[in-house]
């Protein structure tokens, strides 16, 4: 049988293994606690930071309110593709002519693909909300001004003349910097609001909200897209004007209709 001193080194050996496997797993935990709080995140500039920090100061916005993941990815793809004019992307490319033809066949299938899948997505959506409201049996006209109207040039005419009549001359310059497709845009907003001025704060408030959050994501395009008037479309109350602190966040100004642009370089900090 072992001896009494010998009995009492084992009982220490174990003692003292115990505490070294113990501190070993504290130096773990502290370890992987420390990696978490130390874990590295994307670098953001200051406006970003501060947007991060205050996600509703001066700015309207509602930071409780659940993100519609949805409209967000609709907004990039439209922000995107305001930037891409895919004729001038094969044009610059490094490739020959035989990879160039290919690649305009490519991105014109990829286009109308896109389209032609987006168009039946959103029928499919106006459908079954319409069996929806018949199931329901209520009034089956609240789809019918679903549709952005394509206008012929008479309609597009009288589109804008009702622009100048109501907003007057200077809304009237909307017409001339942003696209024609904007046009039954602008016929529906002024057809919703007469007041210019509530009009503006509208669709500033909806570049502004959507840069905010593309700031986040390291991309903002300040600038009016359909997706802000489409947004505009659907605000009912009058917002407060965006503020220049606002502006300097997303390195935008407004231009002499009063709507959101890019900075000029002169007017960046």
């Amino acid at each position: 049988m072992p001896s009494e001193v010998a009995e009492k080194g084992m009982k220490r050996k174990r003692q003292e293994a115990s505490k070294k496997t113990s501190d070993t797993k504290c130096v773990k935990d502290e370890g992987k606690k420390q990696a978490r709080q130390n874990q590295a995140s994307p670098a953001l500039s200051d406006g970003r930071l501060e947007l991060l920090d205050k996600p509703d100061a001066d700015a309207g916005l509602n930071a409780t309110a659940p993100v519609d993941h949805l409209r967000a990815w609709f907004e990039n793809v439209m922000a995107r593709f305001n930037e891409v004019d895919m004729y001038l992307e094969v044009q610059n490319s490094k490739c020959d002519e035989e990879e160039r033809h290919k690649r305009y066949l490519d991105y014109y299938r990829l286009a109308t693909a896109l389209a032609k899948w987006l168009d039946i997505e959103a029928l499919k959506l106006r459908s079954k909300v319409s069996h929806e409201i018949q199931r329901r049996g209520l009034d089956d006209d609240y789809t019918e001004e679903w549709d952005l109207e394509i206008l012929s040039i008479d309609e597009t005419d009288k589109a804008i003349g009702k622009l100048a009549r109501v907003w007057g001359t200077l809304a009237l310059g909307v017409v001339h910097i942003y696209p024609e497709a904007y046009v039954p845009l602008w016929a529906k907003l002024v057809e919703k609001e007469e007041n210019w001025d509530i009009v503006v704060n509208w669709i500033n408030r909806a570049v502004y909200e959507r840069c905010a959050r593309q700031a986040m994501e390291g991309k903002c395009t300040p600038h009016v897209l359909q997706c802000d008037i489409l947004k505009a479309l659907t605000m009912e109350s009058p917002v407060e004007p965006v503020s220049k602190e606002n502006l300097s966040m997303i390195q935008g100004e407004l231009n002499w209709q009063g709507l959101i642009t890019p900075a000029s370089p002169r007017s960046t900090p």
